[in-house]
């Protein structure tokens, strides 16, 4: 059972061995899912009884599996087509099985009910059971050496018996495993992904408690530069900035919508005109699963790109003794353009996956993400002196009211340090408030709080850049 204080992460390792080691290994998880699919049919026709019995695993056990205690089970045929198999993965598919079932039988009568995202939703599917994947508990199905580099793992062989397999090689390096107690290690899982053999070993973590801390490190999330981060104390010392970058996903993403576009267009055919010149639309349409392959890469290259910037953000504010991640909130916000170039740009814009990443690693690292109101944060000087210009030549600069030319994302991410901080310290300055904008009956809109505030809270001139004592 998992404990309140306690996290669970898991590490994803191909294995290496022979051809014959990895057809072992297919077989396994072949059989192992046989099985679960045969179990799900007992417990479908025995599910009242399994669930008013204190152990439902031994309830299903006692209908199929023949002991000396249990000479005639009701369903003694499963026994006979997968003879000789392993007491623990019996149990585990049983597990698998039961919850399954259960599982489906809920989500039907919910949509029976009429419990649904959509009035004509379709009936739920039971074709996850296809896919599970064996557990493989420690000393009974795998064994590891002890510096984690090779793993032998009970197989299927060809000749219907069970036995341990050669050794397989742990590619890459495993991050939590050599560094934490043998029972911090729970049971690893084997997947098969397209023909090959990956190791999941998950770890059993303890929370790092949230100790508070005057320095934010405050993320402007962008399009061009992935992410900008500042780190910013309680009296508005600017002590470090970076910005992010998620190398060539870009260029990336657009050859793969270019791809796209131009495969579209050839399966849509031309747009048709109506005799008064009309646009009548395209005579063909899209299938169903149009260009799968392609959509799916854009997918893993936004989660690799996310992952590498949320990394990036909580390496650098560990780095800088920061203990807060500062973000804009976001969240159900939708992209508007004038030029379809950039709605384009904008609905590729990785936000909301890079915040999730970055939430899960920073609870990890014992610190805490926090948001703030978005509006303004671009549109006024960090100084104090204003609203800000863009320039048309250059979008990634801005000018101030006093002529200084400035990066738009770091003083973006300056002003959604300051926000925060001021939210921490209860600062107010006349009428702004710290975190939104407040009703005014005038036409302009009040500056909201800036880097300057925290500077005037903390009766010091601190700017930007200036080293600390």
């Amino acid at each position: 059972m998992i404990k309140q204080n306690e996290l669970i992460r898991a590490e994803k390792h191909a294995l290496q061995g022979s051809p014959t080691a990895g057809a072992d290994l297919t077989r396994m998880v072949v059989e192992y899912r046989k099985l679960v699919r045969a179990l799900c049919g007992i417990v479908f026709v025995n599910l009242k009884e399994i669930k008013q019995a204190k152990s439902q695993c031994f309830a299903v056990e006692q209908l199929f599996h023949h002991t000396a205690a249990n000479p005639n089970p009701k369903y003694a045929v499963i026994d006979r087509i997968f003879p000789k198999f392993p007491s623990y993965l019996r149990r585990a598919a049983i597990e698998a099985a039961v919850g399954a079932v259960s599982s489906f039988t809920s989500n039907y009568a919910r949509w029976q009910s009429f419990v649904r995202t959509k009035r004509d939703a379709r009936p739920p599917s039971f074709a996850q059971v296809l896919k599970l994947n064996p557990p493989l508990y420690a000393g009974q199905c795998i064994q590891l050496s002890e510096d984690y580099k090779t793993a032998r793992i009970k197989v299927l062989f060809e000749s219907g018996e069970w036995g341990w397999s050669s050794e397989l090689a742990i590619k890459g390096r495993l991050k939590r495993l050599p560094t934490l107690e043998k029972d911090a290690m729970l049971s690893p899982t084997l997947l098969m992904q397209d023909g090959h053999a990956v190791l999941v070993c998950p770890v059993k973590q303890r929370k790092l408690r949230w100790t508070g801390g005057d320095i934010v490190c405050s993320v402007d999330l962008g399009i061009n530069t992935g992410a900008t981060c500042a780190v910013v104390d309680s009296v508005g010392t600017v002590r470090a900035s970076k910005f992010l970058t998620c190398g060539r996903h870009n260029d990336q993403l657009d050859k793969l919508s270019t791809q796209i576009r131009h495969k579209a267009n050839r399966t849509l055919g031309p747009v048709q005109h109506e005799k008064d010149g009309t646009n009548k639309g395209r005579p063909g349409q899209l299938s169903k699963g149009f260009c799968a392959t392609l959509y799916n890469r854009i997918a893993g290259l936004n989660r690799s790109a996310a992952q590498q910037l949320a990394s990036g953000i909580i390496a650098f504010a560990q780095q800088h003794g920061a203990t807060s991640i500062v973000f804009e909130h976001l969240k159900g916000w939708r992209p508007k353009a004038p030029r379809l170039s950039m709605r384009h740009r904008f609905h590729r814009w990785l936000h909301r996956l890079v915040v999730k990443r970055a939430e899960l690693l920073a609870q990890e690292k014992g610190m805490k993400v926090q948001f703030i109101a978005p509006r303004g944060t671009s549109a006024w000087a960090h100084d104090g002196s204003g609203e800000v210009t863009r320039q048309k030549e250059n979008h990634s600069l801005c000018v101030f009211a006093s002529g200084k030319r400035y990066n738009a994302d770091l003083n973006a991410a300056l002003n959604i340090a300051s926000r925060f901080i001021a939210r921490m310290l209860g600062i107010t300055t006349g009428d702004r408030p710290a975190a939104d904008f407040g009703k005014s009956s005038e036409s302009a809109s009040r500056m909201p709080i800036v880097l300057a505030d925290i500077w005037c809270h903390a009766g010091a001139d601190i700017r930007p850049g200036q080293k600390t004592s």
